[in-house]
């Protein structure tokens, strides 16, 4: 696969019976991967920072799932998925809110109604990116919100330079809710997301 900022091809993929040969396999570098990108924001909320590989690995996922023969209906996929991966000045996150318990997880999709457009990164001294949520298609209606969220933080050259310099980044959600403490960006993340930017 090319660089993590290029885009995704037809060619990229495998068909169904090349993909269940080193599907194990795939699976356990993807998962690998993905705790590279993910970030805890407390017990019930995650974020998890998108890139070409982990939407390579939902496409190709697809792939198997919907059983995916014809050309047409792959470049429909990768279309669909292709906006989740960053264009270089941005970060791309699924945000994704886990309760087991089906009532429980009821009452606080409500309770937590619009928490997808209080989600922020702050970049040194710059003012706080507010995610843009949801522009494929509105995931909450007037009652909800709903349990998985696309995010995209977009950064001003300036903020992606600083970041780059190593300056001190913290994410937060500025929910009345519920209480949840700033985070800082460990190093680990910083260097994953580093792949993000040009």
């Amino acid at each position: 696969m090319e660089s993590n900022l290029s885009k995704l091809h037809i060619s990229d993929f495998l068909n169904i019976r090349e993909y269940e040969l080193v599907r194990n396999e795939w699976t356990k570098k993807i998962i690998a991967h993905k705790q590279t990108r993910r970030l805890q924001i407390n017990e019930h909320i995650m974020l998890c920072f998108e890139d070409k590989r982990t939407i390579w690995y939902q496409i190709q996922e697809m792939i198997r799932i919907e059983k995916i023969h014809s050309s047409e209906l792959l470049l429909e996929e990768i279309d669909a998925y292709s906006p989740l991966i960053p264009n270089g000045s941005e970060f791309k996150a699924t945000m994704m809110i886990m309760y087991e318990d089906a009532s429980t997880r009821k009452e606080w999709l409500t309770k937590l109604k619009n928490i997808e457009h209080t989600v922020w990164v702050a970049i040194g001294d710059h003012p706080p990116i507010y995610a843009i949520a949801d522009e494929d298609l509105p995931r909450s209606d007037e009652e909800k919100t709903s349990a998985v969220h696309f995010l995209r933080f977009p950064l001003t050259e300036s903020q992606c330079k600083d970041f780059k310099k190593g300056a001190q980044v913290s994410i937060g959600v500025d929910c009345k809710v519920i209480t949840l403490d700033t985070i800082m960006l460990s190093d680990h993340l910083r260097k994953a997301l580093l792949k993000d930017l040009l």
